[in-house]
C-alpha cells in the first residue's frame, strides 16, 4: 500500500485525475479548485515523475482489495477502506511540514544544499580538485554565485552550526536521515533507499521523510539570516502562486480593473479571471470577495447554490463572456473556506 490511500476519502468522491494532476503539478483552476476542496494542495507537485500507469495501477490494486470503489472517473474509499487509512498512519510516517510544501521547489532546494555542503567540505580541506554533484548547470551557477557572495573566514563554520541547528530540531530518525544524504570530502551522500534500509523505513516512507525535511529546512531559514538563508532565498516564494498570477495580484493591488490588467498585460479577460481565482484559493483570507460579489450578486447565488458544494452544478443562463461562472467559481470557494473555517 502506498500514501495515495492517504489522499482519498470515504465520504468525498475525488476525481482521479484531479489528484493525478495535483501530484504532477498540473495547475489549471480546476485542478487547484478541487485539490483545495479535497485539501491535498500540499501535495501539489510531490510526485512529478509518477507515471499514469503506475498512478492507475495503484488505484486497482486498491479496487481489488475492496479498499475502494471507482464510479464515472471519481474514486471513494469502502468502509475497509477507511479503516485501511487509518491502520497507514499507526504504520507510517506522517508528514509534518506539510505549511511549508509550497513555499518553492523542495527538489531544487535539495539540491543546492547538498550542493553547497559539499562545496564547503572540500573548501575546508583545501581541496579543489573533486567532482561536484551532478546536478543541473543552473543549481550550479547558484552555488558558485552564493559561494563567492559570501565572506569565507567564518563560512564553513557558520553553515554547520545553521544546519546543526535545525537538525537539533527534529526527531533522532528524521535528524540521521537528512545527515545521511549529505555529501563531503571523501563522503557520499547516501541514496533514499540506502537510508531507508539503515533506519528499518519502508522505501514508501523514506521517499516521503525526504521531501518532508526538506520542506521543514526551507520552513526554518525562511524568516532567517545568513548563509543558509542567502543561498535558499531564490527559490523561496511569499505565496504559492505563480509567476503570471503574482503579477496580476500585483496589479489588481495597485487599483487595476480587471480590464486594464488585461490591456497592460496583453492577457485575455479569462486568463485574469483565472489569475484571480488561483488567488482566492490560496490567499482566500487576503482576497476581496466583496469586491466582485456584490449584495444583489451574493443573494442571486445563496438562492441557487446551497447545500454541499461539492454537489453544485453550474446553472447561468448567460454564459457569454464567463463573468457568471467566475462568480460562481469565487462563490464556491468562500463558501469552502468558510466550511473549514467552522
Amino acid at each position: 500500500m502506498t500514501y495515495l490511500i492517504t489522499l482519498l476519502s470515504a465520504k468525498q468522491s475525488r476525481r482521479i485525475r484531479v489528484i493525478e494532476n495535483i501530484l504532477h503539478n498540473k495547475r489549471t483552476v480546476t485542478t487547484l479548485f478541487w485539490g483545495m476542496r479535497y485539501q491535498i494542495l500540499p501535495w501539489l507537485g510531490s510526485m512529478r515523475q509518477l507515471e499514469r500507469a503506475d498512478f492507475d495501477a495503484q488505484l486497482s490494486q486498491l479496487v481489488a482489495a475492496g479498499l475502494a470503489n471507482i464510479s464515472q472517473n471519481q474514486v471513494l474509499l469502502s468502509s475497509a477502506g477507511y479503516q485501511a487509512q487509518l491502520q497507514f498512519w499507526q504504520h507510517h510516517q506522517r508528514p509534518q511540514f506539510l505549511k511549508f510544501y509550497l513555499l518553492g521547489d523542495i527538489d531544487k532546494m535539495e539540491k543546492r544544499v547538498l550542493l553547497a555542503g559539499q562545496v564547503l567540505s572540500e573548501y575546508s580541506f583545501q581541496n579543489k580538485n573533486y567532482a561536484p554533484l551532478s546536478f543541473d548547470g543552473d543549481e550550479l551557477r547558484a552555488v558558485k554565485l552564493w559561494f563567492h557572495q559570501q565572506n569565507k573566514s567564518n563560512l564553513v563554520f557558520q553553515f554547520k552550526q545553521e544546519l546543526t541547528t535545525f537538525l537539533s530540531t527534529l526527531g533522532e530518525q528524521q535528524a540521521n536521515f537528512l545527515v545521511m544524504q549529505l555529501v563531503g570530502h571523501k563522503v557520499a551522500g547516501w541514496s533514499t533507499e540506502q537510508a531507508a534500509e539503515q533506519l528499518e523505513l519502508p522505501v514508501i516512507d523514506a521517499t516521503m521523510v525526504r521531501r518532508d525535511l526538506w520542506a521543514g529546512l526551507t520552513g526554518f531559514f525562511v524568516d532567517k539570516t545568513g548563509p543558509m538563508h542567502d543561498l535558499i532565498a531564490p527559490l523561496i516564494q511569499a505565496t504559492p502562486l505563480s509567476h503570471s498570477t503574482q503579477i496580476t495580484y500585483e496589479l489588481f493591488n495597485r487599483g487595476y480593473s480587471i480590464e486594464q490588467i488585461c490591456r497592460a498585460r496583453h492577457l485575455k479577460l479569462s486568463t485574469i479571471r483565472e489569475h484571480l481565482l488561483e488567488v482566492a484559493i490560496f490567499l482566500p483570507r487576503k482576497f476581496p470577495f466583496q469586491t466582485f460579489l456584490s449584495d444583489p450578486v451574493m443573494q442571486q447565488l445563496e438562492q441557487h447554490y446551497q447545500g454541499n458544494v461539492d454537489q453544485w452544478q453550474f446553472n447561468a443562463t448567460d454564459k457569454s463572456d464567463g463573468q457568471s461562472f467566475f462568480y460562481f467559481r469565487l462563490f464556491q470557494i468562500m463558501r469552502s473556506y468558510q466550511e473549514y473555517a467552522q
